[in-house]
């Protein structure tokens, strides 16, 4: 915004905003307001000029009204405002502002003085031309107040819509020895002294006149160039005449027109010759690290027909890191990219080795600029190291370790590195094109942090295929030993490791020249299974089972198992037949204390092996003594609402049935409805005079069971 208060008594503010061009854009540069000699009222004022920068179109200027006031005769009682874009587009122009004292605040447009001061027009009164002495010729102006003659100092008049025209005002330099002269710092003309016959130049040389004067630049302040005194047709230098300085183009002499030299001059025997800049003319080294910036190729949108081996081009048209020409044999030009035809392919990639010595946390400062990056940890016998988590950075990134480690850590990476963004997905194919199915992969997510896929295959030598168990967001980065088309050349990494999750171990690794890379599974405690963790979603680890990574019902049909108190799981023969089955063959010949079994051979009793006989459950058979109790009902359950995926809370949901005397340990049979859900497993459990069932999602999905559904269970618990 333009603004300016000023100290005058009597003020009018213009406020506006100025626009430019056919899209109506805001002026943006400088305004110079440049006042009269003026006498309002008791106050004189002195002309002046102020200069006020435009940023974004607003003008807010405070200025002494002109209504009221004179100037002296000559002068014009306007202000003269002059507009000067910063683009120089378009270019500057000068305003006329005539300002009367009311309203206290105004808009440009009201005070421009095409719309406030018109010229007289018709016939001009005697009385009008108060002043005289005009010379002839000398143009006759409207000065405000009064006509009057243009003088030097009035180079502008009002016309038309009142902007205004310039009016060079040109001297009369007819004056024997003057001549006329233009001074562009002022934009104005004046009339100038002719140089003298002699005056001061260098003084190993003649006059004018006789030779060709020549004048150091610092002797010369304003030069004119005088025809007469040119030297003569035949007029000679030799080579001796020329100490330092610039070779002028004068005629004959040092046996060539200097005017026609293309290149460097060059002296021999008084006679001077053009060529190119050599090779020995350049110092054997010179240092360019100071300069701002420096080109050491040449350039353009097309290369050079001929070329000799070393040479190198810069296609400005080409794509975007694909610019470079390498002369690679006499006029053959080889473009550096990727791909075949005797064509070289270069990779930004670099790597970066850090060690450590017992360090639950590592930092990498590699410096790549590229968050574009494959980690890979080893312990002092080069065996992989599964970090706890990994955080990329730019110039540095972070490895973390679930426990403290030695070894060293190395950083593959660079703007070259191939890279697969993904939103959401469970798995992404990385076309990377190294023409190699030895690739390393590190995924990354938003905040970069690493995630472990669930599965990395290369499908074949330029493509790989990453899996993840659930959808995510974030990047894969691919590193391998580049094999790349073409026979004009290839890229290598100098080192190539493996990495493979916890359980597992690797030999052999890195391998720097040529070897073998072993993956084992480590030695593992009994008992412990590869298998996800237990109450959420993650990578596999060995570990043992629990409850909740079994099935709620499991269908047992090899007899030779026993089941401990510990595994609670429902036996069902069939879902048509109520309460437990068990088939009535013959006793078992060498049985274990809590067999239980139906003999076919006493009228299909149940009975148990108590150590030593087998004893009749009804009490009756065997010398033992007891019952079993078989409690039954149903019920209809409702209001079972969402059940959520497997794997997460939520997933398992339990009804209450009223079974007077259940009790705590008791073996509960649940029957479902035939309509139940695809993907539901049921199961029951016992209370205190409540039979439990419980239905566990083994699916992906949540799923909603029907309500109204009946459920039958049946409950045996044995006295014996």
């Amino acid at each position: 915004m333009l603004s300016c208060i000023s100290l005058f008594s009597q003020t009018v503010t213009i406020s506006d905003t100025l626009y430019i061009g056919p899209e109506s854009q805001r002026f943006v540069g400088r305004a110079t307001v440049a006042s009269p000699d003026m006498t309002c009222g008791t106050a004189t004022y002195v002309r002046g000029e102020r200069v006020y920068t435009i940023p974004n179109g607003a003008v807010v200027v405070t200025l002494p009204a002109n209504s009221g006031c004179t100037v002296p005769a000559g002068q014009q009682n306007v202000y003269r405002v002059t507009f000067a874009p910063s683009s120089n587009r378009p270019s500057a122009w000068t305003e006329l502002w005539y300002v009367p004292a009311s309203p206290a605040t105004t808009t440009v447009r009201a005070v421009r003085a095409g719309a406030s001061i018109s010229t007289p027009a018709g016939t001009i009164l005697a009385g009008q031309l108060a002043r005289g002495g005009a010379n002839t010729y000398q143009s006759l102006a409207w000065l405000g107040a009064e006509w009057g003659p243009l003088t030097p100092t009035d180079d502008s008049i009002g016309v038309g819509n009142g902007t205004g025209i310039d009016l060079k005002v040109i001297p009369d330099c007819s004056t024997s020895g003057q001549f006329l002269k233009y001074t562009a710092a002022t934009n104005t003309f004046s009339c100038a002294a002719a140089l003298t016959d002699s005056f001061i130049h260098a003084p190993s040389h003649g006059v004018s006149g006789s030779d060709p004067v020549t004048i150091a630049q610092s002797q010369v302040t304003d030069l004119v160039t005088d025809m007469g005194n040119k030297a003569d047709s035949t007029h000679q230098h030799n080579a001796s005449a020329i100490s330092a300085g610039t070779l002028a183009a004068e005629r004959g002499g040092l046996g060539a027109d200097a005017s026609a030299f293309s290149g460097i001059v060059r002296m021999s025997g008084g006679t001077a010759t053009a060529s190119d800049l050599a090779n020995a003319d350049l110092p054997a080294a010179f240092d360019v690290s100071g300069k701002t910036s420096t080109k050491p190729a040449k350039s353009g949108t097309l290369a050079p027909a001929t070329c000799s081996v070393g040479e190198v081009f810069f296609d400005t048209d080409a794509t975007a890191g694909e610019n470079w020409l390498l002369c690679t044999s006499s006029n053959t030009w080889t473009a550096v990219v990727g791909g075949g035809g005797g064509s070289l392919t270069t990779y930004s990639v670099a790597s970066f080795t850090a060690p450590f010595t017992s360090q639950t946390t590592v930092t990498l400062t590699h410096n790549f600029g590229s968050t574009k990056q494959v980690i890979a940890c080893y312990d002092g016998s080069n065996q992989w190291i599964e970090p706890l988590a990994i955080t990329i950075g730019g110039p540095s990134s972070t490895v973390t370790f679930s426990a403290a480690q030695s070894g060293s850590c190395t950083v593959i990476g660079g703007t070259g590195l191939y890279e697969e963004s993904f939103t959401s997905q469970t798995s992404v194919n990385l076309d990377h094109d190294y023409n190699t199915q030895n690739i390393m992969v590190k995924c990354y997510d938003g905040d970069e942090n690493e995630v472990e896929p669930d599965g990395v295959v290369a499908t074949d030598a330029n493509n790989a295929l990453v899996t993840f168990a659930v959808a995510q967001t974030g990047r894969c980065s691919v590193a391998a030993t580049l094999a790349v088309g073409g026979g004009g050349g290839s890229g290598t990494v100098t080192s190539v490791g493996a990495t493979v999750p916890s359980g597992f171990s690797v030999s052999g690794s890195p391998v720097t020249t040529s070897g073998t890379l072993a993956v084992t599974l480590d030695s593992q405690a009994q008992n412990k299974v590869l298998i996800s963790p237990a109450a959420t979603s993650g990578s596999p680890t060995f570990r043992v089972l629990v409850v909740a990574d079994l099935p709620s019902v499991v269908a047992y049909n090899d007899t030779a198992n026993a089941f401990t108190a510990g595994a609670k799981q429902t036996m069902e023969a069939s879902a048509t037949t109520a309460g437990l089955k068990v088939a009535c063959v013959a006793l078992p010949s060498s049985p274990t204390t809590g067999d239980i079994a139906c003999d076919n051979a006493d009228g299909n009793k149940l009975k148990y092996w108590d150590g030593s006989e087998w004893v009749d459950t009804t009490g009756t058979g065997g010398g033992g003594s007891g019952d079993a109790t078989i409690l039954q009902t149903t019920a209809t359950l409702s209001s079972w609402g969402a059940i959520t995926a497997a794997g997460t809370s939520g997933s398992c949901v339990r009804k209450n049935i009223s079974l007077s005397g259940v009790v705590g340990g008791d073996v509960v049979t649940v029957g479902p409805p035939a309509t139940l859900e695809t993907g539901l497993q049921w199961g029951g459990l016992a209370g205190t005079d409540i039979a439990i069932v419980q239905l566990c999602n083994n699916t992906g999905a949540s799923i909603t069971p029907a309500d109204g559904g009946t459920y039958r269970v049946q409950v045996l618990r044995s006295t014996i």
